[in-house]
This record gives structure tokens, C-alpha cells and sequence, in this order.
């Protein structure tokens, strides 16, 4: 072989090295650098912690979409808020947001604030007050999700097997209170003759499971449940507010 073909493939041979070596070089310290950092930033994951609430506001707050219902507004920007607020638009939705209307009907609520339950209480009115209509909203402030009848009463440690018993000791006491027990044993409600306006209200609450009841926490964090009963006038139903810890009609 001559001197200028062992030159040749001496120069070839280096240059081989030197192009393996610097992709060598690129593959171990540049390449996984490069890689690392695109992945870094597209597993970067969002905050579920964040919260859905907008704190310059209240949690509650008048919904600006009527003029003369009194009606609230969750300022939750979230799938539970939205859904909270469905709910509310769908109870009062009967009810015409009207001067004319509202003068004998009327949408209005109360909030109240309980050791981190917000309980929202809307309330449509009619003429008679036995006849109005209630609905609730309790919402945890950490997780800010509505929490069910069930949660308020392990929250009052209350047993829930007890509730129906619980009811029907108010719906006497406040009987006994008003010196009707008597004549609602007596008399007959006017859908059945056989049946006292006493015996079809209790087994209205025998039967009616606790996620049946409108229920809240009041300005006091007292139970509160609305239950529907019997009157002596007209011997017709209509909704009364128990306290459960008074153990009387909510006043």
C-alpha cells in the first residue's frame, strides 16, 4: 500500500471518531437535557386546589338578572355553582318578576354562616303562609360542595333513625302548645274522612325519608327542617319550620 492510501484511510478513520464522539457527546449531555425540560413543562399539572371562588365577593349575593324577586346567586365559577344555580332559577321560575306580580307573591332567602356551612334558605311566599315553599342550599366553604341532609344532622350529632321520632315530638309539643292535639285527633282531613288531620300527618313523616326535607342551619346553627302537616283550619297541609333543637315550630 502506498503512503498517500495510508493517509487516506487514516484521515477517514479519524474523522469517523470525531463524528462519533460528538454524537456521543449530543446523545448523553445535550439530548436529555432538551428532553427533560419539553417534559417538564408539558406535565406541568394545574392546580385542583385552586379555589372556584371569587373571594371579593360574597359567597351568596342578590342575582342581578331579576328586578323584584329577591332571589340569590352562588358565586361559585364551577360546575357545582352552575348547577346550584339551575336549581335555584328551576324553584323560582313559576313566579313572574313583575310590580304586579310581586305584590302578592315573592321569591326572597336568607344566608346563614355555621362553623363553615353556608346555608342558603329561599323561600316563595303566597298569601297564605301556610301555603309558602321552601328550598336550601348547605355548602361546605373548604371543599365548596353542597352537602346533603345526612351531613347536617352527623353535624348536629343527630341519628338519622331518630329524625322521624324527633318530628313528630315537635309536631305534639307544638300541638300541645296551641291546645289542638285534641282536635286534630278528632277531626278528619279533607282528602279522607276516616283518616284525623293527627294520624295523616304522622304517617307522612313515617314514611318520608331525610333527604325528603327541605333542611338548614340557622342564624343560631340549630336544625332546622321543613316539614309539610296538617291544620286545624280547613284541615288542609301546608309546610311549618321544626327546630330540632328546640324541639317547637320555627318562629
Amino acid at each position: 500500500m502506498s503512503k498517500k492510501g495510508l493517509v487516506a484511510i487514516i484521515v477517514i478513520l479519524t474523522i469517523a471518531v470525531l463524528g462519533l464522539g460528538t454524537y456521543v457527546g449530543y446523545d448523553k449531555f445535550i439530548k436529555p437535557n432538551s428532553t427533560k425540560e419539553v417534559k417538564k413543562d408539558e406535565g406541568k399539572k394545574k392546580d385542583t386546589n385552586s379555589s372556584s371562588y371569587d373571594s371579593s365577593k360574597p359567597l351568596v349575593s342578590d342575582n342581578e338578572d331579576y328586578k323584584y324577586l329577591k332571589v340569590p346567586y352562588i358565586n361559585l365559577k364551577s360546575e357545582e355553582g352552575s348547577r346550584l344555580n339551575k336549581e335555584i332559577k328551576e324553584f323560582v321560575k313559576d313566579y313572574k318578576d313583575t310590580k304586579e306580580d310581586t305584590q302578592n307573591y315573592g321569591v326572597t332567602y336568607n344566608t346563614y354562616e355555621n362553623a363553615g356551612i353556608t346555608s342558603v334558605v329561599i323561600k316563595k311566599t303566597t298569601p297564605s303562609s301556610s301555603t309558602n315553599y321552601y328550598m336550601s342550599i348547605n355548602i361546605d366553604s373548604k371543599t365548596e360542595k353542597e352537602v346533603d341532609n345526612k351531613y347536617l344532622l352527623d353535624f348536629r350529632n343527630i341519628d338519622e333513625n331518630y329524625l322521624p321520632g324527633m318530628l313528630l315530638e315537635i309536631f305534639d309539643n307544638q300541638a300541645e302548645a296551641d291546645g289542638t292535639l285534641e282536635d286534630m285527633r278528632r277531626m278528619s282531613t279533607y282528602e279522607d274522612q276516616y283518616t284525623s288531620i293527627y294520624d295523616a300527618t304522622k304517617n307522612k313523616i313515617e314514611s318520608n325519608k331525610t333527604e325528603d326535607y327541605v333542611m338548614y342551619l340557622n342564624k343560631k346553627g340549630e336544625l332546622v327542617a321543613v316539614v309539610e302537616v296538617y291544620f286545624i283550619a280547613g284541615a288542609e297541609k301546608g309546610n311549618v319550620l321544626m327546630n330540632l333543637d328546640t324541639n317547637l315550630y320555627e318562629k
